[in-house]
């Protein structure tokens, strides 16, 4: 790393961080028009994809911890969003699905999202899109598999 703290800021690094930063900026305020952020959509894809998910894995899989989502899985549920039930066998252990209103709701914000990526990648050619995807996850594959 360089000693001049301008090069720090050009590194691929910084520039993921700020692509994604942007991303959940634009994403946050197209959300906004039906009252959700990003993190309640992320919330209710995963439960929409894994119905009958449980907050820890809802967690896990969205990078947050237990209590941030147990907060987000709140708000969505009081917003008529997500119903709770006991699981089968852990009458402790709430498991979560999408109530009509936020199967309505997830479908709107799928359309935001799809409108994002469109905006975020415009300009890039099909074969480009293919190369970035590989180098995204190469670059995952590598940092999750150093011991």
């Amino acid at each position: 790393m360089s000693t001049d703290f301008s090069d720090d800021f050009q590194t691929i690094g910084y520039r993921l961080k700020l692509a994604q930063h942007a991303l959940r900026l634009r994403m946050d305020r197209l959300l906004s028009e039906r009252n959700l952020t990003m993190a309640q959509y992320i919330a209710l894809l995963l439960i929409e994809v894994s119905p009958q998910i449980t907050n820890a894995e809802i967690a896990r899989r969205a990078f947050v911890t237990p209590q941030t989502m147990h907060r987000i899985v709140t708000d969505i549920e009081s917003a008529g969003l997500v119903v709770a039930s006991a699981a089968p066998n852990n009458k402790r252990e709430l498991l979560r699905s999408l109530t009509d209103r936020g199967m309505e709701l997830v479908k709107y914000a799928h359309q935001v999202a799809r409108k994002v990526e469109t905006e975020m990648l415009r300009g890039l050619s099909e074969k480009e899109l293919e190369h970035f995807g590989g180098f995204l996850q190469t670059a995952t594959d590598n940092l999750l598999n150093q011991d």
